[in-house]
């Protein structure tokens, strides 16, 4: 999975939970990505936080970590 910021290798886990939805008429699919546990604990390695952007929303100064662009290819 790779952003503008940065890459990372994970394991996917594709289920019917997240639905595909229309966007100016194109099928776009959501990725969810873990990105709050750290780099120790149950989850280990790298997360989303090395995708992110670092900016946020100046009026309400919520950080915009929780939706952003990525390319995923399969290795």
């Amino acid at each position: 999975m790779e952003s503008a910021r940065g890459k990372v290798e994970v394991v996917a886990m594709v289920t019917k939970r997240f639905k595909p939805f229309q966007m100016n008429g194109r099928k776009v699919h959501q990725v969810g990505v873990i990105w709050h546990w750290g780099y120790t604990g149950l989850s280990t390695g790298h997360s989303a936080n090395c995708l992110t952007p670092h900016v946020g929303d100046a009026n309400t100064m919520i950080p915009e970590f929780k939706a952003f662009l990525v390319n995923v290819k399969k290795a």
